[in-house]
């Protein structure tokens, strides 16, 4: 059994995968760890767990790292 807040997923206990946000024309969903670590939204991917650290987001992909520098101060 999972711990409160967690579900079973893909053989293992983890929190639950963040909504995928709906992203305008152009743009792609993201999810980041922090200012420096970000990945292309995948609902498998350890930083698009919604452990309240974790954030998605939609960003054009040439300003993604803008995006996380200017969002994250740690």
């Amino acid at each position: 059994m999972c711990k409160h807040g967690e579900v079973f997923r893909h053989g293992k206990c983890q929190c639950q995968p963040l909504q995928r946000p709906h992203c305008p024309y152009g743009q792609k969903a993201y999810c980041a760890k922090d200012k420096d670590n970000y990945a292309e939204y995948d609902e498998n991917h350890d930083y698009c767990n919604d452990d309240g650290y974790h954030k998605a987001f939609c960003c054009e992909p040439p300003k993604v790292k803008d995006y996380c520098k200017k969002n994250y101060n740690y």
